[in-house]
């Protein structure tokens, strides 16, 4: 069973909640560590650009210092893509530092949702309540793994612009220049 509403993410496994949220509270002053192993349901297809090919393994330490929460781990996947030049399917390994920052929202001076924040508060998270979701900064964190132009070797040939064919399995014989019809008037010009 699968249950989504918001940020918040729970899945159900053998009648037991895997929730990614973690109580300020039960973090005590020497820290703690919390692990998830996260089922490739877990994610819906439908909020990433990218599908989650393995379970995700997110292992976290948590320093609490007042209400500031400093989360610093490691996750590691898999993610199916889509070859930018051959559109093959392909596994994207990711292994990646998952660092976030977590403060209670303020609730003095501000109005309405607005919050100003520094330079250097770039990577702060807010609370509402007692929890805080992690869901938030792996999801970004999954998101940017995906390179701007995915390939599945760094030397893919593509597609053949004429034919189609897949230039990874051999040439296809088409001429290399393709001419552009619009500019066949000026192969009649000529220049002393």
């Amino acid at each position: 069973m699968y249950w989504c509403a918001g940020v918040e993410r729970w899945f159900v496994v053998d009648n037991r909640e895997i929730p990614l949220k973690v109580k300020v509270l039960d973090v005590p002053d020497e820290g703690a560590k919390r692990e998830w192993t996260l089922p490739v349901e877990f994610f819906d297809k439908g909020l990433i650009p990218f599908s989650v090919t393995r379970p995700v393994e997110v292992v976290v330490s948590l320093l609490r210092v007042g209400e500031t929460v400093n989360v610093d781990g490691h996750v590691s996947c898999a993610l199916g893509l889509e070859c930018s030049r051959c559109l093959k399917h392909f596994e994207l390994l990711v292994e990646d530092g998952l660092k976030a920052v977590f403060m209670g929202r303020p609730v003095g001076g501000q109005t309405g949702n607005e919050v100003e924040i520094n330079d250097g508060d770039i990577d702060v998270q807010f609370y509402d309540g007692e929890e805080l979701d992690i869901y938030g900064p792996l999801h970004d964190l999954l998101v940017l793994a995906v390179p701007m132009r995915p390939l599945c070797r760094e030397g893919c040939e593509g597609l053949c612009p004429v034919c189609g064919k897949d230039l990874n399995s051999g040439n296809c014989g088409c001429p290399q220049t393709v001419e552009d019809p619009r500019f066949s008037a000026l192969k009649q010009l000529k220049f002393d």
